[in-house]
């Protein structure tokens, strides 16, 4: 009897070039988890056209226990407020969980494009009772991860490729990419220079007001205001180059520990879709980087 699989997808592009780029945010996100779980080898495989790990579901949500504080956020135990028995319920709970269920992780390796001809292989050898795909999101920005239960591919070739081959549902997480204003050093000199002294950047102001409150002040002003919108989504890039660039050197700063918190979010949620035997009630859910 086949055991159930979770199988949970990185999307990116294989090659050296790629590696490191907004595009392959997907790859490495599942290069963060498996190196905190202590996963280290990929196994290459041809038929399947993907990179894969394959492991114990419990072997791989043991990591937990070194995350109290995203316990306590669970809806199964947050209501146990000491780190010490929050442990131990965890560790009573997870005997609770089957053996027989496994994690496949899988980076494609037949380019972005593509990505859905790996699934639909895979989906005939496993028996898959569960699917997360992980990807990058331009029109999110740089430190927001998404999890999303449905949803369409936004223009993403990879998204696109998979609902053409896999026609299962499946968990979106999306990896914003898109410029951050906060963290782009072109916008830091035009905050400066322009605007620090007329905005008021107090505990109401949010990332998404920022335009309403930029045509305010630039009123009068001789400024190209289009160059904000380019600015915010890829840079003042064009589109394709700025996806396939590497991240800045602010921004590396920041990827682990947001590709860490994702990954344990996602680990925290399998935990309870296995236990509870059923889809978690967690449909939506935004981490922000404020």
């Amino acid at each position: 009897m086949n055991k159930n699989v979770i199988l949970i997808v990185g999307l990116g592009n294989v090659g050296v070039q790629y590696r490191d780029t907004r595009h392959n945010v997907g790859f490495s996100f599942l290069d963060r988890i498996c190196e905190i779980a202590g996963i280290k080898s990929w196994n290459n495989d041809n038929y399947l056209k993907c990179e894969k790990i394959l492991i114990n579901a419990k072997d791989f949500l043991k990591l937990l226990s070194s995350y109290p504080t995203f316990l306590m956020q669970s809806k199964l135990l947050g209501q146990i407020h000491n780190s010490d028995n929050i442990l131990h319920t965890f560790h009573s709970t997870m005997s609770n969980i089957s053996d027989e269920c496994q994690i496949l992780f899988v980076k494609p390796t037949t380019f972005m494009n593509r990505s859905g001809e790996s699934l639909h292989i895979i989906k005939k050898m496993f028996n898959i009772i569960k699917t997360i795909i992980i990807y990058d999101d331009l029109d999110t920005r740089f430190g927001n991860v998404l999890f999303k239960n449905s949803g369409g591919s936004g223009g993403h070739n990879g998204i696109k490729s998979i609902n053409n081959f896999f026609k299962d549902e499946y968990m979106r997480i999306r990896i914003g990419i898109g410029a951050n204003i906060l963290l782009h050093s072109a916008m830091q000199d035009i905050f400066q220079k322009v605007l620090m002294d007329r905005l008021n950047f107090d505990s109401s102001f949010k990332n998404q007001t920022f335009f309403k409150i930029m045509n305010k002040t630039m009123q009068g002003e001789e400024f190209d205001f289009s160059q904000f919108h380019s600015y915010n989504k890829c840079g003042g890039l064009e589109t394709s180059h700025y996806v396939l660039s590497k991240f800045s050197q602010k921004e590396l700063s920041l990827l682990n520990p947001i590709l860490e918190y994702g990954g344990i979010s996602m680990a925290l949620h399998i935990f309870e879709f296995l236990y509870a035997d059923k889809m978690s009630n967690l449909d939506i859910f935004n981490i922000q980087l404020k």
